[in-house]
């Protein structure tokens, strides 16, 4: 299933965007640990880089410093074993919630069997289990 035993190792990461004048420190020397199955909170002021620390962790941004680890692998790249939410929904409307859960099996080619327990599994821990059938549109901001 889910694997909830990997630690996540976050060191020394900075992030900056080079601007016309002075770059931009978006996320300035940050470590931190994050130990297996832990929930954690990032909170913060608008504009204090918590996003782009969440894209790092999962490698659809790269660092400009430092280093983020999963378990035993060094994030240089998008982190397919590791999700993340968006502010804004990105939802496909045509499909049903359980079409979309099911998006990346699909066009990874997992085996849909499989990958159908695990997404039933993954709506159950969200409370969403009862919503599987439903269109996005059907769901309220918060879902």
């Amino acid at each position: 299933m889910i694997e909830t035993d990997v630690s996540i190792h976050v060191e020394h990461i900075s992030k900056w965007y080079p601007t016309t004048s002075d770059p931009v420190h978006a996320v300035q020397d940050v470590s931190l640990d994050f130990k297996p199955g832990e929930f954690v909170s990032i909170l913060g002021p608008s504009g204090c880089g918590k996003s782009t620390l969440l894209m790092m962790l999962a490698g659809l941004i790269p660092a400009t410093s430092g280093t983020v680890t999963i378990g035993s692998t060094e994030v240089t790249k998008p982190y397919t074993d590791l999700g993340i939410v968006f502010q804004n929904p990105v939802l496909l409307d045509w499909l049903d919630v359980m079409s979309n859960v099911m998006l990346q099996a699909d066009i990874r080619n997992l085996d849909l069997k499989e990958s159908e327990v695990r997404a039933r599994y993954l709506l159950d821990m969200v409370d969403l289990d009862g919503f599987a059938e439903r269109q996005p549109y059907e769901l309220s901001g918060g879902m």
